[in-house]
């Protein structure tokens, strides 16, 4: 699956570069907030991948202004969403994001500049193929590979994934009939019938959205209710022109509680797909598994570890196909030791109805008491894409070398 940025003819950049900087000039601005250092050290051709800075501004920029980035060598504009902005020690900072396409090896230099946007007529800059839409009232988010609906609630919404559209499978929907399809962290205590998540944030919950031309992101946080021990925070960040999305997570104790089951990383979905493959450590080779088989129950012997770097489930047949690439995962606590945990693997379940359902088990011992102190996290890619039969796990395995290694990024404030 390839992806391409698409620019402006070069000598028609430069010249808007021109004008722009004699107007500034003549206004006597100061023109370039920092120069921005993009470097690609892995060897990894990367045909779309997205950039986060902070950068220095005098003020928050009004409706007819706007931040945008001068390829150095080439001259190509690229305007920048801004996320929002901060303060540190006097000096106001603004949260930005734009893509960039790089070769292996190659080095790239950005200056970010801000005018007038009568001034500047330069398009945000992806193949009009690709796009980003959040629907707040509905809680809808889509782009060219996918559409999820979140679940809302009267405290806010931004919730849980509830369904999952696949664009380029001929719409195929994922979900699980009488549950939240995404429904991680989830935990218990050893009295309860019943789990509680994210969803079951209390009142006074905190709820922020980010949304914009390239990137939205959810962010939830609070205590549970029922659960007061127990704070959690979970973020999805979805990303234009890219068939994945980012969903991060905290579990954090802050008085110690019993507990019957502590999960994370569960994605519960009906009867639709056949198959499993994933990848037992860095070095292993890839297995695949028949989810209706004795295989399965095979992996309840030889289970796959709590930190496989990626699995998932595809359709043999249809081809389409639904993993996990896991980018993070730290169970480190704030006395410097590990957080309570009881045999941590990744459970590959039957549920009713011939549903399949992936999580990672952390604790799974009734009375098991997690501590004050105690913190559990996770980063995690969700990938939608197609598993040819004949090379099934080639896309997830390119997408996961990128996530793995990102490009680094330097920022040089100018003086």
């Amino acid at each position: 699956m390839t992806y391409q940025i698409v620019s402006r003819p070069r000598t028609a950049i430069s010249a808007i570069y021109l004008l722009i900087l004699a107007m500034l000039s003549a206004c006597d601005q100061k023109i370039v907030l920092a120069e921005i250092l993009v470097s690609e050290r892995q060897g990894l051709d990367r045909a779309l991948e997205y950039v986060k800075v902070r950068l220095p501004v005098a003020k928050q920029l009004d409706g007819s202004e706007q931040l945008f980035l001068v390829e150095k060598n080439s001259r190509n504009l690229i305007p920048a969403q801004i996320r929002d902005y901060d303060e540190d020690q006097g000096v106001l900072y603004a949260r930005v994001i734009f893509p960039v396409a790089i070769d292996a090896g190659q080095h790239k230099a950005f200056e970010a500049y801000i005018a007038p946007k009568k001034e500047v007529n330069a398009p945000f800059p992806l193949d009009k193929a690709y796009y980003l839409e959040y629907q707040e009232e509905e809680g809808i988010v889509q782009n060219s590979f996918y559409s999820v609906r979140l679940s809302n609630s009267e405290e806010g919404p931004g919730g849980q994934i509830e369904e999952l559209i696949l664009k380029k499978n001929q719409g195929q929907v994922l979900k699980r009939g009488h549950l939240s399809m995404h429904f991680a962290p989830n935990f218990s205590r050893p009295d309860m019938q019943d789990y509680s998540s994210i969803e079951s944030l209390g009142p006074f919950s905190e709820n922020h959205i980010e949304k914009g031309e390239y990137y939205v992101s959810t962010k939830r946080e609070g205590n549970i209710r029922n659960f007061q021990e127990i704070r959690v925070a979970g973020t999805y960040e979805f990303y234009k022109g890219l068939p994945y999305f980012i969903f991060s997570s905290t579990i954090s104790i802050e008085k110690d509680v019993e507990l019957g089951l502590l999960r994370n990383d569960e994605m519960t979905m009906d009867s639709l797909f056949t198959h499993l493959m994933y990848k037992q450590n860095a070095e292993a080779r890839i297995r695949h598994v028949d989810l209706y088989s004795d295989e399965l129950d095979a992996l309840e012997k030889n289970p796959i570890a709590d930190n496989a770097p990626w699995l998932s489930f595809y359709h043999k047949e249809k081809e389409y196909a639904f993993g996990c690439i896991r980018l993070q995962y730290d169970n480190a606590n704030e006395r410097g030791t590990l957080s309570t945990v009881d045999r941590p693997y990744t459970k590959i379940s039957a549920g009713s109805d011939g549903g399949r359902y992936w999580n990672r088990i952390l604790i799974q011992k009734k009375n098991k008491k997690a501590l004050k102190g105690d913190v559990y996290r996770e980063k995690n890619a969700y990938l939608v894409f197609t598993a040819r039969t004949s090379d099934p796990e080639k896309e997830i395995s390119y997408f996961e070398e990128r996530l793995r290694y990102p490009l680094l990024i330097e920022v040089n404030r100018s003086e």
